[in-house]
């Protein structure tokens, strides 16, 4: 006997295909347009016997001009209408986000008791929808996003999962932010860097890149995974795996001028280096393997902060927490326009790596 714990996976899917945000008419009607995911649950008891194959899910689609008209329609067509404490992912297509108040988007979210807000947030690059089709039938697409968005403890690559409810503190705030962006890239869903929310909009400006997202979570000390270090005086690559992380951000304000200091202290250990051979019981060897490291580390914290004040002038790494406990007053006059504030400050970074051991070999590698 089989027990499935998903009878019903709903995945939203808001996006913008020559429906949302564009003119209908004259008086400028625009549709929402939602995917709904739902498992088939005999379809995926057949393939996992091995029987018939088919898809193990099926996408409803309904257009509205609000969210909760769309999904109240699906009811007219489907004799299991959506049930939203199932909900796990919400997944808003990069049109709607750039053109609509994500606030307004995810009002219903944030005021019905059947979603959960627990549920994480994800923002598609391009046609969300598009990431609910995937070549493998017994994939079921909406669930597959949830696990893999979980692997953000094994690379620096994925930011920390992000749910309704941080969303809509943030946004009350009037913070901006980041959420996670992922893209549909040859036939495969990529987690592909993050989607950089404006706080005073509430609309999606731009993305970070791969490397930036590692730079960002350096910034708020929330690295996992490994480091990859190329020595261009040996050309030759090694990575290490980071351990432990403590980030402490020091705001300094002087007339109009704010200024923040960044410590970065970061342990790691040393599981593969490409430099044969290599001694690790050397304390001169360690440590140029470990500045090696910091450089690396820094090169991606300034790539991030370029990218922040210099390009979005936004902050998304959460400087104005830190200045908001230190310099409660100040803040009162500055929250407004903090993100204006931001763009001009002066940040200064000093990034220390210790590697603490180097597996379970010897002297060598």
């Amino acid at each position: 006997m089989k027990i499935f714990l998903w009878k019903w996976l709903p995945v939203f899917d808001m996006v913008d295909d020559d429906t949302v945000g564009e003119s209908g008419d004259e008086q400028g009607k625009s549709f929402v347009e939602v995917t709904m995911q739902c498992n088939v649950p005999q379809q995926s008891e057949e393939n996992a016997d091995g029987g018939q194959k088919g898809k193990a899910y099926k996408n409803i689609v309904s257009r509205g001009r609000t969210v909760m008209e769309a999904i109240r329609k699906m009811s007219l067509e489907e004799s299991r209408p959506p049930f939203g404490q199932h909900t796990k992912i919400v997944l808003i297509g990069e049109k709607m986000a750039r053109l609509m108040n994500l606030q307004g988007v995810l009002s219903l979210y944030l005021h019905t008791y059947e979603i959960r807000p627990s549920a994480n947030i994800l923002i598609s690059k391009g046609i969300g929808r598009h990431l609910l089709e995937v070549t493998r039938n017994t994939d079921i697409p909406g669930i597959r996003l949830q696990r893999i968005y979980q692997n953000h403890y094994k690379t620096n690559g994925i930011l920390p999962l992000f749910t309704i409810g941080q969303t809509a503190s943030k946004m009350a705030s009037d913070a901006s932010f980041l959420l996670q962006a992922v893209k549909l890239e040859k036939g495969k869903v990529l987690f592909d860097g993050g989607a950089v929310i404006k706080g005073s909009s509430k609309r999606l400006i731009g993305f970070l890149t791969h490397e930036e997202v590692e730079g960002l979570n350096w910034l708020t000390g929330q690295a996992k995974g490994i480091v990859q270090v190329f020595d261009k005086e040996k050309r030759q690559n090694f990575a290490v795996e980071i351990k432990s992380i403590e980030r402490t951000v020091t705001p300094y304000i002087n007339g109009n001028k704010i200024s923040f200091d960044v410590n970065i202290e970061g342990k790691v250990s040393l599981f593969e280096t490409w430099h044969i051979p290599t001694d690790l019981l050397n304390e001169d060897h360690v440590k140029s393997l470990e500045k090696l490291v910091e450089n690396e580390v820094n090169r991606l914290v300034h790539l991030t902060l370029h990218k922040m004040q210099k390009k979005y002038k936004v902050d998304v790494a959460d400087f104005r927490d830190q200045f908001r406990i230190s310099y409660p007053i100040q803040w009162l006059e500055l929250k407004n326009k903090w993100d204006d504030h931001f763009r001009k400050a002066q940040i200064n970074t000093k990034v220390n790596i210790r590697i603490l051991d180097h597996g379970e070999r010897g002297r060598t590698m």
